[in-house]
């Protein structure tokens, strides 16, 4: 399934439909029936034998991905080649949506889940300010990890936008997108709405909710009106700098949170230590900091999990 391309407000408009719709309405449907009466133990290898075929669902130009994964990844050995690690991923995101899929049937889908490192998140909602817990671009991060920080008690509000899910035209918003928002809610406080006119009003709603000692997740991305760029392995990435700006604001922690497929299928959602967040400097510097100092934690889970990383397609 294609991930969706997203915009900033100076992009074109939205468009009512696109061809992609229509693939992506056909393997919606094609998707859930294999997710109903395939049985789970077998999803991996179905999605593997045929991921190579999702790739360029995945990107516009599949040898200009190769040719940036390899940039990036320069003389570090992380057990796959560029190309390898591209249909993993697209295979990966396959069964992501598999899983997805399940959850509509009765009974829905029952991973095993847990939250590794929980304690930051008690820590930093014992200190009063709330907790932003910004969620890796792994394929897991979409469904897996809400299931199991829901599972650990978590309530969280949600960042997201229309164009979350499989498409981001008009119809893909409001029919096809509708098929995720409609899972992920099950497992979610509340979903936070972006809108195309700016992210103001959705902004003030998470202060409010970090002023309330509350849970923000917000999913790091690259797409902003000025990314914040920082050195990754060989070469770099763009991060989008709305949550530590929040939490440079706000006095929030700022936690990341790397969703994982482990061997045994189980999802673990493992949440590191607070990233700096300086407040005596000025705020571009200390996004600047921050954006760093979590590029440099992403690198070795990206080494040990290159399929699960999404991020491979915006570089």
């Amino acid at each position: 399934m294609s991930r969706q391309a997203t915009k900033t407000r100076s992009e074109s408009p939205v468009k009512l439909i696109a061809a992609g719709d229509i693939a992506n309405l056909f393997g919606i449907a094609v998707l859930g029936a294999i997710s109903w009466f395939l049985p789970e133990p077998r999803w991996l290898g179905f999605c593997r034998a045929v991921g190579r075929f999702n790739l360029p669902m995945m990107t516009s130009d599949v040898e200009a991905t190769l040719g940036a994964i390899g940039a990036a990844l320069g003389e570090r050995d992380v057990g796959a080649t560029p190309a390898a690690i591209a249909e993993r991923a697209a295979a990966e995101e396959l069964l992501g949506t598999l899983q997805l899929l399940r959850d509509y049937r009765p009974g829905g889908w029952r991973p095993e889940t847990r939250v590794e490192g929980a304690g930051h998140i008690d820590t930093a909602l014992a200190q009063g300010h709330g907790a932003i817990l910004w969620v890796g671009q792994f394929v897991h991060g979409k469904l897996g990890a809400k299931i199991a920080l829901h599972r650990a008690g978590y309530a969280v509000s949600h960042l997201s936008h229309l164009r979350h899910g499989f498409s981001p035209t008009r119809f893909g918003r409001h029919v096809l997108n509708a098929v995720r928002r409609a899972v992920e809610d099950r497992y979610l406080g509340e979903r936070v709405l972006l809108s195309d006119r700016g992210a103001g009003p959705a902004l003030g709603v998470l202060k409010r909710r970090l002023a309330d000692n509350r849970i923000v997740t917000i999913t790091v991305g690259a797409q902003a009106a000025r990314p914040v760029t920082a050195r990754f392995m060989a070469g770099e990435i763009r991060v989008a700098p709305g949550a530590p700006v929040l939490a440079y604001q706000t006095g929030a922690s700022l936690l990341p949170v790397f969703p994982l497929r482990e061997p045994s299928g189980r999802i673990t959602a493992v949440v590191g230590p607070p990233v700096v967040i300086d407040i005596s400097t000025d705020r571009a510097s200390a996004v600047a900091e921050a954006v760093r100092d979590y590029a440099a934690r992403l690198e070795d889970v990206v080494a040990d999990n290159p399929s699960q990383w999404l991020g491979w397609f915006d570089l």
